[in-house]
């Protein structure tokens, strides 16, 4: 009699134990798989405890000049009641400056009469040989209201440090019609040496470490950019404007 119930007693313990070792197994790798996770999760707790503010602090426009850029008494196109401020500092020998014109060129015929484009000069004369006397010629042909062609003529022309020679610059001058005479005599005495000098000061203060370095309506933008970047920012300035 008690070797009848004795076997199915012990067929009952064994699969108890069973089952009991195959619960820790899987309990281990459970905690195995845990531990690996541990610090993955950790990192995503890290990342969702950033404030949104600061990931995006690299993001184009998200940081602003510590003053307002000052915008009169430069070259610049389109109406002056404009919405949106767009104020480039430039270097006509600089790659990237040379680089982002096609972009620069969509933007303004995009957004005709919504933006005022403002020049301003900070010309790297340690790295690119012609780029002082570049901004000197710039601002002559500003004199005789020819800017903008003379500006072009520049950042086509423009190969590399020293490319914007003194000839050139001349000779550009008379291509495009100018009054050589008057041009030359601006060129030579260095006229606008000083605010050239006061513009790129002004670029220090306003935190311009490179070039092209812009501001739209003083959210700060650097380096050649894609037409998406321009474009984000102009409409959300557009539409502060239209809710102002």
């Amino acid at each position: 009699m008690q070797k009848k119930w004795l076997a199915p007693v012990l067929i009952v313990i064994g699969l108890f134990l069973t089952l009991q070792s195959i619960v820790l197994v899987m309990t281990l790798f459970k905690m195995n798989d845990l531990e690996k996770a541990l610090p993955a999760l950790a990192q995503q707790a890290q990342q969702a405890a950033v404030p949104e503010d600061e990931a995006n602090v690299d993001k184009p426009g998200a940081q602003t000049a510590p003053t307002p850029v000052e915008t009169e008494g430069f070259p610049e196109r389109g109406p002056a009641d404009a919405p949106v401020t767009i104020v480039e500092f430039t270097d006509f020998e600089c790659t990237f400056c040379k680089a982002v014109q096609p972009t620069i060129q969509q933007v303004v015929e995009k957004y005709d009469g919504q933006i005022r484009h403002v020049f301003r000069n900070y010309p790297i004369g340690a790295i690119h040989a012609g780029a002082v006397d570049a901004a000197l010629a710039g601002l002559c042909a500003n004199d005789q209201q020819q800017f903008w062609d003379y500006h072009d003529q520049l950042f086509a022309k423009a190969n590399d440090s020293g490319s914007l020679t003194k000839p050139l610059l001349k000779q550009t001058a008379a291509d495009l019609g100018l009054n050589t005479a008057d041009f030359n005599a601006c060129f030579d005495s260095k006229k606008h040496l000083d605010a050239i000098q006061k513009d790129f000061e002004a670029g220090n203060a306003y935190t311009v470490t490179g070039t092209p370095t812009f501001f739209i309506n003083n959210r700060i933008v650097t380096g050649a950019q894609p037409l998406e970047v321009f474009t984000e920012i102009i409409e959300e300035e557009l539409a502060k404007a239209k809710k102002s």
